[in-house]
């Protein structure tokens, strides 16, 4: 298990000493996250697609955490830059929103599009997730001066840094992150002229597909079937993107069900 000091921006809501309506300010904090770490032959492969391995820890699947940069060829990251770039606000890290070597940079400021902004709720046209922890107007809780502290999300945001740090995991000594189980996808193109129908691996469901387009690891020739009543003169047996086919080594690591996970 690795500890990490995680620090974190909130919003507050507070009305400060001579003043009748209340203020948003953000506030500078700091959570410590526990990182499970394991070794690699305690997880086994469940599931194979092509080059990708997806390892079983007798609940969830993971898979190598890897740092995704325009221009630049995929890379696995180790736990010792992720320590580095969580111990120095993120500062050491050269993009402003969260990568695999720095998962908790900014995090909070996805929080923007949810529930959580206390503006809207107080009719403050402020946000405070908007700031970084070295802006100037960021402070700690023992620096504000205030006559009555209303509201604050300081919860919300902890409750997101440790969801983020339950999604990692340390296999000797490289960030793995959870994922999905693969499934097959079986869609048509060509805007209701259906002039071309293709199968895909996919990790997750689109919404505007129907549940009746996905089939599960162990579906192939159900997926096949699907594609060649949607295509009868396919003059090949159709096979997924890049041909590779889902290779499933654990039964019970099989959970989807499209018919009642999906809905659309």
């Amino acid at each position: 298990m690795i500890n990490l000091t995680v620090p974190f921006v909130y919003e507050a809501v507070i009305i400060k000493p001579r003043c009748r309506k209340p203020s948003l300010i953000a506030i500078k904090d700091k959570v410590q996250v526990q990182i499970k770490t394991t070794t690699l032959d305690k997880l086994p492969i469940a599931f194979k697609v092509g080059d990708i391995d997806l390892r079983w820890d007798g609940e969830r699947l993971w898979d190598y955490y890897l740092e995704s940069v325009a221009k630049e060829p995929k890379r696995k990251v180790g736990v010792d830059e992720l320590i580095k770039n969580t111990q120095n606000d993120g500062s050491t890290y050269r993009y402003s929103r969260p990568g695999a070597a720095a998962p908790f940079k900014n995090c909070w400021m996805n929080l923007k599009w949810s529930n959580a902004p206390l503006g809207v709720k107080h009719n403050i046209n402020d946000c405070g997730f908007d700031k970084w922890i070295s802006d100037d107007d960021v402070h700690d809780k023992s620096e504000v001066n205030y006559r009555e502290w209303v509201e604050d999300n300081r919860d919300v945001v902890v409750a997101l840094v440790n969801k983020i740090a339950n999604g990692i995991l340390i296999i000797d000594g490289t960030l793995f992150s959870e994922c999905n189980e693969p499934r097959y996808e079986v869609c048509s193109f060509g805007a209701g002229h259906n002039y071309s129908v293709a199968m895909f691996v996919t990790f997750g469901y689109n919404p505007n597909l129907s549940s009746d387009c996905y089939f599960r690891a162990d579906d192939f020739y159900k997926a096949q079937e699907s594609l060649l009543k949607r295509d009868p003169d396919k003059n090949k047996i159709p096979e997924p993107n890049d041909g590779h086919r889902i290779e499933v080594f654990i039964p019970e690591a099989l959970r989807c069900n499209p018919k009642y996970d999906h809905v659309a």
